[in-house]
């Protein structure tokens, strides 16, 4: 960021960014796409209707990582270490996560209800987005970890570790909607496994690139 021209730097920079945001909102259009063809208009409309409330998560964490992001580089532009901060991105993960997954987890009903949905649809979309909702501290892992390597000015390694999320979100789907039948709830658990292994990733690029973040999750873990 500071050699050579700077709209080339930012647009290097920042096109990875864009990039991995819009690929987190793929993995309910990828439940939708599979269920539609495989499952009827039901089953899509219900799929379908969960896009409003995972798009309010997304937003939720996104918003979250992003400020994680501005502290972090500060850190970084400052000279400091930021293994020190690893502490409390761990219990950023863990309340932003579980608290988000078990308020949705728990009003998923009340929600489509609210939203005017028909039985019919509100029912099946309530049961997808209760399995979705095991996905979000998953999903909240992988933002808060990328933050940190975007921060240090790796924006393409959680991009490359998105897409292979979504790739995997895609042939789940096919394996447990279509081989499997397992209908919606194949669906659901498609994004979660995917998302689980997004979160994976990120920490695994993370902790190999610098031996002293995993040694400080792991003593955050004992203690």
């Amino acid at each position: 960021m500071t050699k050579g021209k700077p709209v080339k730097a930012l647009l290097k920079f920042s096109v990875p960014l864009f990039a991995g945001n819009i690929m987190q909102n793929l993995y309910n259009v990828f439940d939708t796409a599979v269920v539609g063809h495989v499952l009827g208009k039901n089953a899509l409309a219900a799929v379908g209707n969960s896009y409003v409330p995972m798009l309010v998560i997304n937003s939720i964490i996104l918003g979250l990582s992003s400020g994680i992001l501005i502290l972090l580089a500060q850190v970084y532009g400052s000279g400091e270490k930021v293994q020190g901060c690893m502490g409390s991105i761990r219990t950023l993960v863990f309340l932003t996560g579980g608290g988000l997954a078990c308020i949705f987890f728990l009003s998923a009903g009340w929600i489509f209800r609210a939203m005017g949905i028909p039985a019919a649809a509100a029912r099946p979309a309530a049961e997808y987005l209760r399995i979705t909702a095991l996905g979000i501290p998953f999903l909240s892992a992988y933002n808060f970890y990328s933050a940190v390597a975007k921060a240090g000015g790796d924006a393409r390694t959680p991009v490359r570790d998105m897409s292979v999320s979504c790739l995997m979100n895609m042939v789940l789907d096919y394996v447990l909607v279509v081989i499997f039948r397992l209908g919606i709830r194949g669906a659901a658990s498609a994004t979660v496994i995917s998302q689980a292994a997004a979160a994976g990733l990120a920490v695994f690029h993370l902790c190999r690139k610098d031996k002293l973040i995993l040694r400080n999750l792991n003593l955050c873990c004992v203690s």
